[in-house]
């Protein structure tokens, strides 16, 4: 259809725009793509989408209408934001409910959010069918309920090859296009109350080392867990980042205080380490080099010195900021 937009941003422009030098969205800034190895400049207007990421298939529904309420989602929130940059500030009211909003889609609408989900939807239809064909009893039992509401089974199904069919695990589900969208606009109202309870804290960095990936809003503990824990908005003695800038970044605990500081170089080292472990593929900097924390606790900015910062552990709690 003629006017329908096929390039769907994951990581909005005016976001990537706080990541160029000027904070302009006709500036450039560095991407750094790890499944190539690759770095290379591009405009925000350039990087940071898929073709068809939002498009839905509805009856009577235009292609890109997700994207189009997207786009005025973006447009409503987007002076909030650069309202935050300049003063230093967390708004207040609707502007920070427009906030909160626009970092939970940041956290649901990007390329690892929808693997997540895929693989959910995956893993939970291969363990009803394994249930269904658990015994000759069950899988008749299901028969009769499907054709209760009115499906056609085909005659020439085995039981018998079926269930050694479902037990290989050699299939995979193909999740429907407008089941992903839908999950990912009532992911983020999901999570808003987790988020609006955090207390948030504006940490500023003069130098503007900063980074953002293709995942920008994360979540990560302060301390040492159980093992195969996962972090979540919702949990105690979490931290979820979200950068806005190079210069600022969003800091939200459940226990407070909400502060505004300046932060040294090193804690921004340690915030883009976390930032890089839950990238999916791509990093957005103002520089072709950027800086993270190592193991070893020093401030890193080689590329072949990725991997280990890419490796996935809890981080233990950084030293406080002063204000």
């Amino acid at each position: 259809m003629a006017g329908t937009a096929k390039r769907h941003h994951f990581v909005s422009k005016f976001l990537l725009a706080g990541f160029t030098q000027s904070g302009e969205v006709t500036d450039e800034l560095w991407v750094t793509d790890f499944k190539t190895g690759k770095q290379f400049a591009r405009t925000p207007a350039t990087t940071g989408f898929q073709t068809n990421f939002h498009t839905v298939d509805i009856e009577d529904v235009e292609p890109d209408h997700v994207e189009q309420v997207l786009a005025k989602i973006e447009g409503k929130c987007a002076p909030s934001i650069k309202a935050v940059i300049r003063d230093r500030k967390i708004p207040c009211g609707e502007a920070y409910h427009e906030l909160i909003y626009f970092m939970a889609l940041m956290m649901v609408k990007t390329p690892k959010a929808r693997k997540v989900a895929e693989h959910g939807a995956g893993f939970l239809n291969k363990l009803l069918l394994k249930r269904a064909f658990r015994s000759k009893e069950t899988w008749e039992s299901v028969q009769a309920d499907m054709r209760n509401v009115g499906l056609e089974i085909g005659e020439d199904v085995v039981y018998e090859e079926m269930h050694d069919f479902v037990n290989s695990d050699g299939y995979d589900f193909k999740v429907d296009q407008n089941w992903i969208v839908y999950t990912m606009m009532a992911g983020a109202i999901e999570l808003m109350p987790s988020l609006v309870d955090r207390k948030w804290s504006v940490l500023c960095n003069p130098e503007g080392e900063f980074i953002c990936t293709d995942h920008p809003a994360c979540c990560s503990f302060v301390q040492e867990v159980p093992a195969m824990w996962s972090p979540a908005p919702g949990l105690p003695h979490t931290e979820v980042q979200f950068p806005l800038s190079r210069h600022i970044m969003l800091m939200g605990s459940l226990e407070g205080p909400a502060v505004t500081v300046q932060v040294e170089r090193k804690h921004v080292a340690l915030f883009n380490r976390r930032a890089l472990a839950e990238a999916e593929r791509f990093v957005y900097s103002s520089g072709k080099d950027f800086i993270w924390l190592g193991r070893d606790g020093l401030v890193k900015h080689r590329p072949d010195e990725l991997v280990a910062a890419l490796r996935r552990e809890p981080d233990a709690s950084p030293p406080k900021p002063k204000s």
